[in-house]
């Protein structure tokens, strides 16, 4: 049974905080490149002098920036969005910007019952920890939850999905 009609529903989206942290780590990173080399078409030549460290250095402040745009953009285009059911069954990570240009292919997952596995964390927990995968046809690698746990993830995931004919299982690691 198609079940199209319903649209689509958001599963995960990234917590402002997150989303802030990013843009603001690209736009302090991007001036402290501009800042050091000097910005290209003005007077300002920065603090360092050797034209030979300036070129790179404003070469990757440039790019820096650029991910900056990209990143405000990103969020604009896809509402902070990290998994969506579609109304034709599939869960799918939206794509950014940089993925359409480079023509990367759509992340999905598709059938009746999609596995969730976890990722263990290595070091220092971060604010994206932990990260799951979800399999079926197709593979939704490495999605954070921004300390969501799984278990959590998995119920609210399966709420929303109720009447759409998929379910989440978690599936463990297991451990000798």
């Amino acid at each position: 049974m198609s079940t199209v009609w319903q649209g689509d529903v958001v599963l995960l989206r990234e917590p402002w905080s997150s989303v802030a942290a990013r843009i603001a780590r690209r736009a302090f990173f991007a001036a402290l490149f501009l800042v050091l080399a000097g910005i290209p078409g003005t007077p300002w030549t920065g603090f360092i002098a050797p034209l030979v460290l300036r070129v790179p250095i404003t070469l990757f402040g440039l790019l820096v920036l650029l991910l900056f745009v990209l990143a405000i953009v990103n969020v604009r285009m896809n509402d902070r969005v990290l998994l969506v059911a579609r109304g034709t069954g599939a869960i799918e990570r939206p794509r950014s910007v940089q993925e359409r240009w480079l023509q990367r292919p759509q992340e999905y997952a598709l059938g009746p019952v999609i596995a969730v596995t976890e990722h263990f964390v290595v070091g220092k927990p971060r604010a994206s920890d932990p990260r799951i995968t979800l399999v079926a046809e197709g593979t939704v690698p490495r999605v954070p939850l921004f300390r969501i746990p799984p278990e959590d993830f998995v119920t609210q995931a399966n709420a929303a999905l109720k009447g759409r004919g998929v379910v989440l299982k978690l599936e463990r690691l297991r451990t000798k």
